[in-house]
């Protein structure tokens, strides 16, 4: 479960996220609105989180989340201080290159995504996205559900002790 959070983002406005989903096309879901709201991104603590349906690929059964990106808002769009850990430079950065209702929220150590499905079927939940298996055209073949909900996500966080290859609830 989510303890806490360090880097955040700078504090954003409920104006800032509807300039997004109008930039995007999409609207978020509440549960992640709200984290913006509290958090605008930052590195969880604990990281780690379980993968679903990794078996035979070489992606492990958890990913250990580095950083969730922040919003740099409609003032830093003014000014073009977007840097690449705001939400508005992955979703530029990876637009064509995942699946189409995908949004890139964060990622690994290694630069693999975390994105939250913004429409269809699966809306709400978040998935791994392997940018070592991408492929043209993007496609599910390379990502992997992690969440049902944004909030199952923050909920699901646990700490691994990698020296003793354990799992520290």
């Amino acid at each position: 479960m989510l303890q806490s959070i360090s880097d955040q983002g700078r504090k954003i406005s409920k104006e800032d996220i509807a300039y997004l989903e109008g930039e995007i096309g999409h609207k978020f879901p509440s549960e992640y609105m709200r984290f913006l709201l509290d958090y605008n991104g930052g590195m969880p603590q604990p990281d780690c989180h379980d993968v679903q349906n990794t078996e035979g690929t070489n992606i492990g059964s958890f990913v250990g989340i580095h950083v969730f990106y922040s919003i740099a808002g409609v003032e830093a769009k003014s000014s073009d201080q977007e840097d690449d850990y705001t939400i508005e430079w992955s979703y530029s950065t990876y637009q064509g290159r995942i699946p189409e209702n995908f949004l890139p929220i964060g990622e690994d150590a290694g630069g693999n995504q975390i994105c939250l499905s913004l429409n269809g079927e699966d809306r709400g939940s978040v998935w791994y996205w392997d940018h070592e298996a991408e492929i043209a055209p993007p496609s599910y073949r390379n990502c992997y559900k992690i969440a049902d909900s944004f909030q199952t996500l923050l909920d699901g966080l646990f700490e691994y002790d990698y020296e003793n290859h354990k799992r520290i609830s």
